[in-house]
């Protein structure tokens, strides 16, 4: 009966001090917060200040719809009558927590690169299951939230990281409320070239060209130039001859010679 009792006693304080968390959580709807923040905004009482206890808090406001994990210690502040879809909460939060993400990891030493980079310029921000980032330090796969993922690409020569070299050649642009780096379009369609899946490969080649056509009179050869003496991307840059030579042959003519000044033809 002692142990009942004592239990019994237990939940009814667990319960005090959960509807005390609540109180607190309700100032701060809609707020995408770490699990530091979180219990930060917890820590409310000297009983709290253990992390198993707050843990245990925190696992209760999950089951009762006042959290909404978007990935691992990374929650959305919510509650039970807010009914979310997973496209409404990309739609709201993924460019905030695509910015939190990577201000977390890298400070400002990263961007976006390949096919999301060349959408956004032709403002097409649809959110696809991936999106390429490139930084000074990371190689392999990083999650954003819920199911989409960020591949994460480093730039190196004999072992020296090349980031400050590629943040040279950036744009930035405004989604969501949150700046972002994003790559020049050349970078960008040059990993295109070298990265696109089989399934991908004929909607990137459409839209590099798209691009290209729409701009052609602005496209950066000095930027291509300065890749190649990098000893970076050659397979990339005759795939772009093999394309532009569909619709221009003097700027495929062109990307020719530089190919063969300064790597060579494949």
């Amino acid at each position: 009966f002692c142990v009942y009792l004592q239990l019994y006693v237990f939940d009814s304080f667990l319960m005090s001090k959960l509807e005390l968390s609540i109180d607190v959580l309700e100032k701060n709807l809609g707020k995408i917060l770490n699990q530091d923040q979180l219990y930060s905004l917890l820590d409310h009482s000297d009983w709290l200040k253990k992390w198993e206890k707050k843990y245990k808090i925190v696992y209760y406001l999950r089951l009762r719809g006042y959290l909404f994990p978007l990935k691992r210690n990374l929650f959305l502040v919510t509650s039970p009558e807010k009914k979310w879809t997973e496209d409404q909460i990309l739609s709201l939060y993924y460019w905030e927590v695509l910015a939190k993400m990577g201000k977390d990891l890298w400070w400002n030493k990263w961007y976006i690169w390949g096919l999301k980079a060349l959408e956004i310029r032709l403002w097409d921000y649809d959110i696809r299951d991936e999106i390429l980032l490139v930084n000074g330090e990371a190689q392999g796969v990083e999650l954003v939230m819920l199911d989409k993922i960020a591949q994460l690409k480093s730039y190196n020569n004999k072992k020296k990281s090349l980031i400050s070299d590629f943040l040279k050649y950036w744009d930035r642009v405004e989604i969501g409320g949150k700046k972002f780096l994003l790559a020049k379009p050349e970078l960008a369609i040059l990993e295109m070239l070298y990265n696109s899946s089989a399934l991908l490969k004929s909607y990137s080649d459409e839209l590099i060209k798209k691009r290209m056509k729409k701009n052609k009179k602005n496209f950066d050869f000095e930027l291509i130039e300065w890749v190649l003496k990098l000893g970076k991307h050659n397979s990339s840059v005759n795939k772009l001859m093999d394309l532009v030579m569909t619709f221009d042959q003097e700027m495929a003519e062109k990307l020719k010679n530089m190919i063969k000044r300064f790597w060579y033809l494949l």
